[in-house]
C-alpha cells in the first residue's frame, strides 16, 4: 500500500487499506483511498467489528452491520484475507520460508494515525482470526521469498 514501506508509514498505509473493508476511508496513500473511490475499494457487506468468523460467515442475527447507505451493498468476503504463514522465529529475516498460506478473518479496524506511525500505539496491527489453510491450487513444497522487505504488505 505504500511506495516507501518502512516502520513509520508502511503500517499506517497498509492499515488504511485494510480499513476500507470497514467503510472507513482516510484519504490515505496519496489521497487514493478516499470516499469518492469507494467503488474501487469497496467495503465489506458486513462492517460489524469484534465478531467471530463464524458469526460473520453465517450472518447471524445481531452480528451484521451494513456499510453506509451510500456505499451499499458492499462486497462479500472482503474481510477474509489470505496471508503467508511463516516458520516461528524467522521474521524479520530477509529470506523467510513460507510454510503455508492461511485464510484469516479481519476482526476489527486497524489502528492508524496521522503522520508518523511510530507515535500511534499498535499502529498497523491487525486483529485477525485464523479460519483455515488457503486453497493454493496445485502448488507444493516450501516457498522461499528472498526480499529486503521487512514488513508484510497485503494488497488487492
Amino acid at each position: 500500500m505504500t511506495p516507501s514501506s518502512n516502520p513509520n508509514n508502511g503500517p499506517r498505509n497498509a492499515g488504511d487499506g485494510m480499513n476500507t473493508r470497514f467503510d472507513v476511508y482516510s484519504n490515505g496513500y496519496g489521497n487514493e483511498i478516499n470516499t469518492s473511490n469507494w467503488q474501487k475499494y469497496p467495503p465489506d457487506s458486513n462492517v460489524q467489528e469484534n465478531i467471530t468468523a463464524d458469526q460473520y460467515k453465517n450472518r447471524l442475527a445481531g452480528y451484521v452491520t451494513q456499510p453506509s447507505v451510500s456505499h451499499r451493498p458492499g462486497q462479500d468476503d472482503r474481510r477474509m484475507i489470505v496471508a503467508p504463514i511463516i516458520a516461528p522465529g524467522t521474521y524479520p529475516a530477509y529470506t523467510t520460508n513460507i510454510v503455508a498460506w492461511g485464510v484469516f478473518f479481519l476482526k476489527a479496524q486497524v489502528p492508524t494515525g496521522n503522520g508518523n506511525c511510530s507515535s500511534t500505539p499498535g499502529c498497523g496491527q491487525m486483529s485477525v482470526e485464523y479460519v483455515g489453510k488457503a486453497n493454493t491450487g496445485s502448488a507444493q513444497g516450501v516457498v522461499t521469498a528472498g526480499s529486503s522487505l521487512t514488513i508484510p504488505v497485503l494488497f488487492k
